[in-house]
């Protein structure tokens, strides 16, 4: 019965706040890949979810990703289990699991 880690990154954080600290510059609706001087390819969708069109950025693909992907894929390289490990220690999960 313990929160999804998954779940509550998301519920606690913002898409378009991710991506500026990694470096993207929002340009109109959209955001440039850091140094790019192309379009601005990554989209927000309505959703929340972000869709990248620029080929070369880490976060293009086939499918739309939610804030915890976004996280994971920049900050963790993909790594799904260091991700939700750090994802875990920022949301103060690791330190419930520990008291119960």
């Amino acid at each position: 019965d313990s929160p999804s880690v998954i779940h509550e990154f998301n519920q606690a954080h913002d898409v378009a706040a991710i991506l500026e600290s990694f470096g993207y510059v929002k340009r109109g609706k959209r955001f440039a890949s850091p140094g790019t001087n192309h379009a601005a390819g990554v989209v927000v969708l309505e959703t929340g979810r972000v869709f990248c069109h620029q080929q070369g950025d880490p976060l293009s693909g086939e499918h739309a990703h939610d804030a915890f992907d976004v996280f994971r894929i920049l900050q963790h390289g993909g790594d799904y289990r260091a991700a939700v490990k750090e994802a875990a220690g920022l949301l103060g999960l690791d330190r419930r699991e520990r008291a119960a």
